[in-house]
């Protein structure tokens, strides 16, 4: 009895023992998949994706040269595609639409322009639809009648000599007219107006102009306050905003400024060249204002004009093919020169004539190239 009932209690811990051993090999495997299953899933969410941005939503038709569409594949694709649409009435028409294929890998740019694909430029509400193999991404801009934009919004009374007003025009006009007013209590003082018309039958306002805003207030004073300053063209009216205070806002402190100098040469002679460009900020192309100053006792016909950046001029940590497109350049050509008059100079303000920077909006911060400066080249030629 007693060995019998030993040997049948060493069989119930033969049976538990093996049951236990099957259940902790049943568990093990089910952590397994678990855990494979939430590697799988944080695998998954924490992916990139197909990302995709404008530089500006609102501009001239004139601009859409300048505006860049900036998008990066996560992965190499094989394939790359984009379809523009325009608004018309409540349907959305197709403009152009264009598929490439290939090893579309990193981050690419163009041009908006690029994306009428030698279509009209005209007025409206577009869409575009830019697919890979790793998603899609939908953006939405707008080609305005007339523009117009401060390169800052708010600012001391010493940087006032460095804003600009940006303004541009997709429809000609015959007018262009401002009305700058003063916050005064609750009501408005008028600071100054005026109004430019071109009378000749075939002369209009085209593209974009480019105006210092202290010439706007016609040698008065700049005094501290909050401004209103309405721009008109013949068919529309814009409403800019700002203020002049005593220390600079840093929520809204300059991208950063570029000056330099150099030469160029004629037949006979050289030629200098200095300027530089200020005030930029995320999301803004501006011109750099180029002095062109002939020494010779002739004048000379500029032919050739041209700026450049050097990829360590600007400063740590502010990448300059990251936050910078390529530099416009002047559109002086042997068909169409600057004239200098002899022992003068010419000064360029605006485009095509001086050439152009675009200080790119990204999505990530690019505080690194707040309050900065770099270094700008400049050569040309020219004949007499």
């Amino acid at each position: 009895m007693t060995e019998a009932a030993s040997s049948e209690a060493l069989e119930r811990m033969l049976t538990f023992t093996r049951r236990t051993l099957l259940l902790s090999l049943v568990c093990a495997l089910l952590l397994a998949c678990t855990s494979t299953l939430a590697g799988a899933a944080t695998s998954t969410t924490t992916s990139q994706k197909f990302s995709a941005s404008l530089t500006w939503t609102s501009f001239v038709a004139s601009q859409t040269r300048s505006v860049k569409l900036i998008y990066k594949f996560p992965r190499p694709s094989k394939s790359f595609s984009y379809q523009l649409s325009k608004k018309t009435g409540s349907a959305w028409l197709p403009v152009a639409s264009v598929t490439k294929k290939g090893n579309f890998k990193g981050r690419k740019r163009m041009t908006v322009g690029k994306l009428f694909a030698g279509r009209t430029v005209k007025v409206g509400k577009y869409h575009v639809a830019l697919s890979c193999a790793d998603g899609r991404k939908l953006l939405s801009f707008h080609i305005v009648p007339f523009s117009g934009r401060l390169t800052k919004k708010s600012f001391t009374v010493a940087a006032a000599k460095s804003v600009r007003l940006i303004y541009g025009f997709s429809k000609p006009s015959k007018s262009f007219a401002y009305r700058l007013s003063i916050k005064k209590g609750s009501k408005w003082r008028l600071v100054k107006n005026a109004k430019t018309t071109k009378n000749t039958r075939r002369l209009y306002l085209t593209g974009v102009k480019t105006a210092r805003l202290k010439k706007l207030f016609g040698g008065k004073k700049i005094v501290l306050g909050s401004y209103r300053l309405k721009i008109s063209s013949a068919y529309s009216t814009r409403q800019l905003n700002f203020k002049v205070v005593k220390s600079a806002d840093p929520a809204v402190s300059t991208g950063g400024s570029g000056s330099g100098s150099g030469s160029g040469s004629t037949a006979g002679a050289d030629f200098t060249i200095s300027g530089g460009v200020s005030g930029l900020e995320p999301g803004l192309t501006m011109p750099i204002e180029l002095t062109l100053t002939n020494p010779n006792s002739s004048k000379i016909y500029v032919t050739h004009l041209a700026v450049s950046m050097a990829a360590d001029s600007t400063p740590s940590g502010c990448d300059r093919d990251t936050n910078f497109s390529p530099i416009t350049q002047s559109n002086a050509s042997s068909a169409n020169p600057i004239t200098v008059p002899a022992k003068g100079k010419v000064t360029l303000t605006s485009a095509p004539r001086a050439p152009q920077i675009t200080f790119l909006n990204l999505s990530t911060p690019q505080d690194v190239c707040k309050d900065k400066s770099f270094v700008l080249t400049f050569s040309g030629s020219a004949h007499s």
